[in-house]
C-alpha cells in the first residue's frame, strides 16, 4: 500500500507542476491545425509502447513518434475548434528493461486530455502491483490534469467474473446544439494470461467461462453487446486493443459503428455480419487517427470520414516535455546505474559470468 501511495503521488506532484506551465499543452503546434476542422472527431492511439522521451534514456537514441508528437497533434486540432473524444487501444507502456510503472505515460495521458484506455498486453507485462499503481494514477479524480477511464470488459474478477476497472463508458458530448451519446467498450487480449509469468494473472481471467472459444466475437454478441445497446446511445465504439485481428472482429460482429484496433495503423470501411458498413481505425504507434461524427439527413449521428495523422508531422510539445522532465531524469539516472560486471574469456566458449 506504501508503494501504491508513492507512486500516486509522485504523478499528482508531475500535474499539479503542470498548472504552472505557460499556455495550452501543445499550444506551439497550432498552426499545423486542418483549414477545415470538423465539430467533433474521436482521435485515437495505439501501440505507443511507452514513448515518452526526446531521447531515450538508456540508448541515448532519438525517440519518433512518441508521446509529445501525439499531444502536440491534439492541441492543433482542439486550436481549430475540433470538440475531441481521444481512446488509447492500449500498449500505451513499454516492456524494455528500463521501467517507471508507466508513471509518464500516466502523466502524458492525464496531461493531454485522453478521455479512456484499453488496457493491453503491455499494461498486464507491468506485473500485478505496478498495473494497479498505473490504473490508478490514470483514473484519480485528484491533480490537475484529466482523468481517463479505464475500460476493458475482459480484465474480469476471476471468481465473480465481473469487471475490475469499468468495462464501457457512456460519454455525454455535443453535435450541432443536440446531446450526442456514445458507448465505448473496451476489449483487450483474451489470450493475456498465456503471455505473462506464472501468477501475473492470479485472481483475474480475460473471458467468460462460457465463452469456450475463447473469441472476442463471442464476448461482445453475447455478453455486451445486450448491455450497450440498453444504454440507447448514438453511436457504439468497441476498442479491441488486442494486436491483430480487429478486421474479423469487425466483419463478425454487428451494432458497432467504430471499431478501433491495435494492429497496424489503417482507416478504412468493412462489412459487418448483417452486411452493414463499419468502419475500422488503427494508430499503429505512429499515427493518430481522426473520424470524423456527423449528423445525417434524419438528425441522427454517423460516421464521417477518417483519417490518419502521421505523428512524424508534428513537433513534439515543448511544455509536455517539461512536465515530464523529472521522471526523465530519473530514467537518466536509472539508466546510469550498474548492475552486474560481465568477466570471462570473451574469445572462447561458452557464457560469460556476470557478478
Amino acid at each position: 500500500m506504501a508503494r501504491k501511495r508513492h507512486f500516486f503521488q509522485k504523478i499528482l506532484a508531475l500535474l499539479a507542476g503542470a498548472a504552472l506551465l505557460a499556455g495550452p499543452l501543445g499550444a506551439a503546434a497550432a498552426e499545423e491545425a486542418p483549414e477545415e476542422a470538423p465539430a467533433l472527431a474521436i482521435y485515437t492511439t495505439g501501440g505507443m509502447a511507452g514513448r515518452t522521451w526526446r531521447q531515450d534514456p538508456l540508448t541515448g537514441q532519438t525517440v519518433e513518434q512518441g508521446w509529445q508528437n501525439a499531444a502536440a497533434a491534439l492541441a492543433a486540432e482542439r486550436a481549430a475548434g475540433t470538440q475531441t473524444l481521444v481512446l488509447d487501444s492500449g500498449d500505451a507502456v513499454g516492456a524494455g528493461p528500463l521501467q517507471d510503472g508507466g508513471a509518464a505515460v500516466a502523466a502524458a495521458l492525464r496531461s493531454m486530455g485522453c478521455d479512456a484506455l484499453v488496457p493491453g498486453l503491455n499494461e498486464f507485462r507491468l506485473g500485478p502491483e505496478a498495473r494497479e499503481d498505473f490504473f490508478a494514477a490514470l483514473t484519480g479524480a485528484e491533480g490537475a490534469g484529466t482523468p481517463v477511464r479505464v475500460l476493458s470488459g475482459s480484465y474480469l474478477d476471476a471468481d465473480s467474473q465481473e469487471p475490475v476497472e469499468e468495462a464501457f463508458a457512456v460519454f455525454q458530448l455535443e453535435l450541432e446544439g443536440a446531446p450526442l451519446r456514445v458507448a465505448v467498450l473496451g476489449l483487450g487480449p483474451l489470450d493475456a494470461a498465456d503471455h505473462l509469468p506464472d501468477g501475473w494473472a492470479e485472481g483475474v481471467r480475460f473471458a467468460h467461462g462460457d465463452n469456450e472459444e475463447n473469441s472476442p466475437i463471442w464476448e461482445w454478441t453475447h455478453y455486451w453487446q445486450p448491455r450497450v445497446e440498453a444504454e440507447h446511445c448514438d453511436l457504439v465504439v468497441v476498442v479491441y486493443g488486442a494486436g491483430s485481428g480487429a478486421a474479423d472482429f469487425a466483419a463478425g460482429t454487428a451494432g458497432i459503428d467504430l471499431v478501433v484496433g491495435g494492429g497496424e495503423a489503417r482507416a478504412e470501411t468493412l462489412r459487418n455480419a448483417a452486411g452493414e458498413s463499419v468502419t475500422l481505425v488503427s494508430g499503429g504507434g505512429a499515427e493518430l487517427t481522426r473520424t470524423v461524427i456527423t449528423r445525417d439527413g434524419d438528425g441522427g449521428a454517423k460516421v464521417g470520414e477518417s483519417t490518419l495523422l502521421s505523428l512524424a508531422d508534428y513537433e513534439p510539445d515543448d511544455s509536455l516535455d517539461r512536465l515530464l522532465a523529472p521522471l526523465r531524469e530519473e530514467a537518466a539516472a536509472g539508466a546510469a546505474e550498474t548492475v552486474g560486471v560481465l568477466t570471462g574469456d570473451w574469445a572462447g566458449q561458452g557464457d560469460p559470468l556476470c557478478v
